[in-house]
């Protein structure tokens, strides 16, 4: 017998924060009638990340050659990163696979009747990419109480075949375009649940409803998760003047015990409302250096993490997917968030209700 539904209103705000530096791009070494102006997406990195160095030379730019130069050994050095612009503009990508700090600068090279030009210098560190914790875990349905009842999705039916779980997705504020790529994201960010938990997901379509605490009992038929890009102001989970990004949670019921005998609870509805007014990045790539970082996909997984019944983490650990903050990383599970996600997966097994 089930008990009254037990609601989570809102998990804690997903944020997004301009943590690279951006230099201001700036004239160095006008010589012989040129100026080479230039910018740096990031100067603090970790081993394997992206950070470019581009900008212009101009007067008498055509076939230009632009290259990096390191300063080691009381001397400035030319690497292979080079790139010969026709038309001023260049960007070149700085190593980043080793960790230290580096002197670098960028010189357009003579030739032609031309007098090379330099940057001034500027110093990158490469830092160590952090270890993820296995333990950086926490679940929605034990904040409060460690010895609450666990809620997950019951994988299988009544007669204990496996489930299917159904969702749906509101784009109806968005442009053509933009509605295909998060409708891309969304499959792609339930295919990354579905590796980490072995819950299977079937795509319902769209659907106009936005999900609020009273439109959860009008989701369509085979449908239990509603994903929406709306304005603030149209759902409960998204309030007006709210500054997040995003909200995700879920709807369960106590009443169940799992494999072992002990008390559960199984969720029913799952949401996931974005601000429809801030797109991020598409896909599942580390994202931008600057600005709003992260990804939709980032974003996407964090909810649906949030959906499947995990917190954001009770250990710090930046490297989650769960951790609280959007970040410049990759779009994949970090060791917690994979803990966490095996405990509410598939392998838990049946409830009973």
């Amino acid at each position: 017998m089930l008990t009254s539904p037990r609601r989570l209103r809102a998990v804690l705000a997903l944020f997004a924060t301009a943590a690279a530096l951006m230099l201001s791009t700036a004239p160095a070494g006008a010589l012989g009638g040129s100026t080479l102006s230039w910018g740096i997406s990031a100067t603090r990195v970790t081993v394997g990340s992206v950070t470019t160095m581009s900008g212009s030379v101009t007067r008498g730019t055509t076939a230009r050659t632009v290259v990096l130069q390191r300063y080691y050994s009381r001397a400035w050095h030319s690497t292979t990163t080079r790139v010969r612009t026709g038309t001023g503009r260049f960007s070149l990508r700085v190593p980043t696979g080793t960790t230290g700090q580096f002197t670098y600068r960028l010189m357009a090279l003579a030739g032609g009747g031309r007098v090379a030009v330099a940057t001034r210098p500027v110093v990158v560190a490469v830092a160590p990419r952090p270890v993820s914790n296995p333990k950086a875990y926490a679940f929605l349905s034990r904040q409060g109480n460690a010895s609450a009842p666990l809620a997950r999705w019951n994988p299988c039916t009544s007669d204990r075949a496996p489930r299917t779980i159904g969702y749906a997705v509101n784009v109806t504020g968005l442009s053509d375009a933009a509605a295909a790529s998060v409708q891309a994201d969304v499959r792609g960010a339930f295919e990354q649940i579905h590796q980490a938990t072995g819950l299977a997901f079937a795509d319902r379509g769209t659907t106009g409803i936005v999900p609020s605490q009273a439109t959860l009992a009008e989701y369509p038929t085979n449908t239990q998760i509603v994903i929406a890009w709306a304005s603030r102001g149209a759902s409960s989970y998204l309030p007006a003047g709210s500054t997040e990004l995003a909200r995700g949670g879920a709807e369960w019921h106590t009443g169940y015990v799992d494999k072992a005998g002990n008390p559960a609870a199984a969720m029913e509805h799952g949401y996931v409302v974005a601000d429809v007014k801030t797109l991020l990045a598409p896909g599942f790539g580390a994202g931008p250096n600057t600005g709003i970082q992260g990804t939709e996909g980032q974003l996407l997984m964090h909810e649906l993490g949030h959906v499947m019944g995990l917190a954001h983490p009770s250990v710090a650990d930046s490297t989650e997917i769960m951790s609280p903050t959007l970040t410049h990383k990759p779009a994949v599970w970090g060791a917690g968030d994979k803990a966490g996600l095996a405990q509410l997966g598939a392998q838990a097994d049946c409830l009973k209700g």
